[in-house]
């Protein structure tokens, strides 16, 4: 079995997968050199691996790059809905992050629609949004989705490779190849911010 954009807690299962926690990593310089200094993440299923990945690289390199580390939100799911009420759970914080990072793109566009109906935020001007997959509603000019594209190609050209040589291969030892994620692809949803 080859899990496709998964990690397996099996040792003899075979993945190919998008680099998660490179993809975090990106998006914290990104924000960071974009000026942002109160960092948050937006937190789906807790047990998915991308989801854990994001967030362990966002996290890390967000700390070290001298900023506290994010605060997280619980959405519990990869959906809208789920973006959509953990953007109300903003009001709950002692402070207001300038710059946020959603576990996926669906999580953002939710996000993104909370925080400017039931915050009343303005965005980028109040608070940037990163999401990470780059799906098309990410480019609608509803949203302009400040996004990380998934290698999609990348990695199915990966598992075909790697089906073709379990072919001709059964004793290939198990292997869990990563695919570096595309760069930040910056749209609509974040800005520079300037601090006098």
């Amino acid at each position: 079995m080859i899990f496709f954009n998964r990690l397996s807690a099996d040792d003899h299962a075979f993945g190919i997968s998008c680099d998660n926690i490179l993809g975090g990593r990106s998006i914290a310089d990104y924000l960071v050199d974009t000026g942002h200094r109160r960092l948050a993440y937006i937190a789906a299923l807790a047990d998915a691996s991308t989801n854990v990945a994001r967030h362990r690289g966002f996290s890390e390199r967000a700390v070290e790059r001298g900023l506290a580390a994010p605060v997280v939100i619980e959405a519990g799911q990869f959906s809208y809905h789920a973006g959509y009420e953990a953007a109300r759970k903003l009001r709950d914080l002692k402070e207001m992050p300038d710059g946020v990072f959603c576990a996926n793109d669906i999580l953002a566009i939710g996000f993104l629609d909370g925080v400017r109906r039931e915050l009343g935020l303005g965005v980028p001007d109040d608070i940037s949004i990163v999401g990470f997959d780059d799906i098309e509603m990410a480019h609608w000019p509803s949203h302009g989705l400040t996004t990380v594209q998934q290698p999609i190609e990348k990695m199915l050209e990966a598992t075909v490779s790697l089906a073709k040589e379990l072919g001709t291969n059964a004793g290939k030892e198990p292997v869990v190849q990563m695919i570096p994620p595309g760069s930040v692809i910056e749209r609509a949803t974040t800005r520079r911010r300037h601090h006098g």
